[in-house]
């Protein structure tokens, strides 16, 4: 099926350059960046907009995937291609003869240490993207976009990325054991109260943790670090539990992200999910509607906070900004927020022009449409989709969603990791390791 996929996306590309050699009007060339890894997720919508836009020829510089749908997990040699080609792309780049467009709907988030452009805000900040900011306030007058999703694109008040798409945390739970332990589910609107919760489950919890958080913890703009916040500190104490105490429950079983991909899987415990998998394709293959339930959603000091799982932007040494602009234009539009992607003969299916929750308000209703049409045509899902009591609970998170961030780069992660796992094993006190992350990462920020 990938196969065919990909002979379907090489004959795709000579279409794109060929669309834009026809008809009278002068013809306007643009390179659009994007991660072969998510390929799937970008060929349609620069096939639409090329179809649309008949002089406007299409280039496209597609970054090699680090794996192989034949093979699970990442592949070295994959990886190595991928990042000799990536050294090549950077200093062009920061040459100034980058793309026209960084195309990415989807951040990587289970392997965050091979996404393209690892530290977004600092590539902004270098002035490789575009200001889109009088061209945003054109396509905005409406209101019709996210305030506080859109924000987290902007640099001292300047709009240089626009996201695609967002997500938000919550809980996948068991409705067995709510029955057989009594657990209260009518007062989770806290992230204190959730905590009570992780008895009943066990995991890796670090990269859910710092992105729950890390809008109240790190200001990459004003390159502050506060990790004295409550946000911090309760996921702190829940993260030390984790690893130090791990729960002893009786359904305290390992769970892995692994997991999460096997078709048919059946998790017996809770689990911190994103909640855009509801209309990502997560729950439907992989979990039993009948046994699961989502809890709507994580807050922290009752807010919803979130993160930036896709975007797009115009490089600044785009001759053609404004074909590149209304590129950005189209893949902000209703039809590729909501827009679903079938891939092969009825087995793969990828609800929208980039993971999460769409950023342009009204969308999800139509999208959870979208993603269940196509579920009755295909034998691909097993599971059953949400509510409809649920998708009015995730229309309440676009009106409810305080604060945004882009994603954290990989070192946050791993200098988390590993400076806590001196502690773990005993080598420095709590504080200590505290300390060493905070200046790590004050030291990263300040660069």
């Amino acid at each position: 099926m990938f196969k065919k996929f990909y002979q379907i996306a090489a004959i795709l590309f000579f279409v794109l350059i060929a669309s834009g050699c026809t008809g009278e009007e002068k013809s306007t060339s643009l390179k659009i960046c994007i991660d072969g890894s998510t390929e799937f997720k970008c060929v349609k919508w620069i096939e639409e907009f090329a179809n649309n836009n008949p002089s406007v020829t299409i280039e496209i510089i597609k970054v090699p995937s680090f794996y192989s749908y034949k093979t699970p997990g990442p592949s070295p040699k994959l990886i190595q291609e991928r990042e000799e080609f990536l050294k090549k792309l950077h200093t062009e780049i920061m040459a100034g003869k980058g793309p026209d467009v960084y195309f990415f709907p989807q951040i990587l988030v289970n392997d965050r240490g091979y996404n393209v452009l690892q530290d977004i805000y600092k590539i902004a900040q270098a002035g490789v993207f575009a200001d889109g900011t009088e061209f945003y306030e054109k396509l905005n007058k409406d209101s019709q976009y996210i305030d506080s999703v859109m924000e987290a694109g902007k640099i001292s008040g300047h709009q240089y990325i626009f996201p695609t798409g967002y997500n938000v945390y919550g809980i996948l739970a068991n409705k067995n054991i709510i029955t057989e332990e009594k657990i209260d589910i009518s007062n989770l609107n806290s992230l204190e109260n959730y905590v009570d919760l992780f008895d009943f489950a066990f995991g890796n919890i670090s990269y859910f943790m710092l992105d729950l958080c890390s809008p109240k913890t790190i200001d990459v703009e004003n390159k502050s670090i506060d990790i004295e916040n409550q946000a911090f500190i309760t996921l702190l104490e829940l993260w030390e539990d984790y690893t130090v105490n791990p729960p002893s429950s009786k359904y305290a079983e390992p769970l892995f992200p692994s997991n999460m991909r096997k078709a048919g899987s059946k998790f017996d415990n809770f689990r911190v999910i994103n909640l855009n998998g509801a209309i990502e394709n997560a729950p439907a293959r992989a979990f039993d509607g009948e046994q699961h339930e989502i809890l709507l959603p994580i807050r922290i000091d009752e807010e919803i906070t979130g993160e930036i799982n896709g975007y797009v932007a115009v490089g600044d040494n785009c001759k053609n900004k404004d074909a590149a602009f209304k590129f950005v234009e189209y893949v902000l539009s209703e039809n590729a927020q909501v827009g679903c992607v079938e891939i092969g003969e009825n087995e793969v299916v990828e609800p929208t022009s980039g993971n999460g929750f769409p950023v342009r308000k009204g969308c999800i209703p139509k999208k959870f449409e979208n993603v269940m049409n196509l579920k009755k045509i295909t034998s691909y899902y097993e599971g059953t989709m949400p509510t409809v009591e649920t998708i009015a609970e995730y229309e309440k998170i676009e009106q409810s969603i305080s604060q945004v961030s882009l994603q954290l780069p990989y070192y946050y992660y791993e200098t988390f990791e590993d400076e806590m796992q001196q502690y773990i094993d005993g080598k420095v006190d709590l504080n200590t390791a505290l300390e060493k992350v905070k200046k790590s990462w004050e030291y990263y920020i300040d660069e």
